[in-house]
């Protein structure tokens, strides 16, 4: 029960909001359909790991989520750090927008 609790509030907070802003950002940029299901969808997928890690080190949670929410850790870097899998989509994704691979 709290896992399922803790998932929703990572998707409501962090999975869902950066889908939300780059698949906008991509649609504004005319980039191919295929990035932006890509990035949305290693986003989506970086869930469980993400879920994980909070049900293992609360203050992690916590510290991440006022991180998130005030703007001083961009949502990309939660994703990545938990799934650096992501890496590579979301770089492509950003490609689109111009800006710069890191």
């Amino acid at each position: 029960m709290l896992r399922d609790l803790l998932v929703g509030l990572v998707m409501a907070l962090v999975v869902e909001p950066f889908s939300a802003d780059m698949e906008r950002a991509l649609a504004a940029a005319q980039a191919p359909e295929p990035a932006m299901r890509e990035a949305a969808a290693c986003a989506r997928a970086a869930a469980p790991a993400l879920t994980d890690r909070a049900l293992a080190d609360w203050s992690w949670a916590a510290a991440t989520g006022i991180r998130a929410a005030a703007g001083i850790v961009p949502l990309e870097t939660i994703i990545i750090e938990a799934s650096p899998s992501c890496a590579g989509a979301i770089a492509e994704a950003k490609r689109f927008l111009g800006v710069p691979r890191t």
